[in-house]
């Protein structure tokens, strides 16, 4: 990984973070959307904040994600935590799609499996995508947990548009639900 990785809480409240993304002291806040400085994401309420004047924004998941992630998204390995800024070779960075989005990975922090790199395939995982729950309930299905689950891609019954490749479903229901419908 190359990068040591800094997080500390200031105040016992959470309220105040230092982390190793930014130089200055970080202020939890909840506050219309923004674009997280680390991701490169649209984010929208719960987020640290940079009050030194440098409009500088974090998811408050990008802020607590682990350097190693286990996961049920990827559950052959575990996902390294990359953050580029300051490497004077980030642009030879391999990127590629988030394994749950399907959304290019732009932004400076981000997951990668160490492994399929090597195999050259790649994969790839955006810090607030690897929060999605293994299942859910839905009122959408009273009856059953969603599973999350990698299939061919299919409509969502909320959002009646396609569903990326990974989503949630009840398989005794034939209902197929969007991740971001589900949670």
């Amino acid at each position: 990984m190359g990068a040591v990785f800094s997080k500390e809480l200031v105040s016992s409240e959470n309220k105040y973070l230092h982390h190793f993304t930014h130089r200055h002291t970080l202020k939890l806040v909840s506050e219309g959307w923004f674009i997280c400085n680390a991701c490169g994401l649209l984010g929208i309420g719960l987020r640290y904040r940079c009050n030194e004047l440098c409009d500088w924004d974090i998811h408050e998941t990008c802020a607590a994600g682990p350097e190693v992630l286990s996961t049920h998204i990827h559950p052959d390995h575990q996902l390294n935590l990359i953050w580029t800024k300051g490497n004077p070779d980030e642009h030879l960075v391999k990127r590629g799609r988030c394994g749950v989005c399907d959304e290019y990975v732009n932004g400076r922090l981000f997951y990668s499996c160490p492994f399929c790199s090597r195999k050259g395939v790649g994969f790839f995982l955006h810090p607030t995508c690897s929060t999605l729950p293994p299942p859910v309930n839905h009122p959408v299905d009273k009856n059953h947990h969603l599973a999350w689950q990698s299939g061919p891609q299919k409509w969502c019954t909320i959002f009646r548009k396609r569903c990326p490749i990974w989503h949630y479903r009840c398989e005794p229901c034939s209902v197929d639900v969007h991740f971001e419908c589900a949670c």
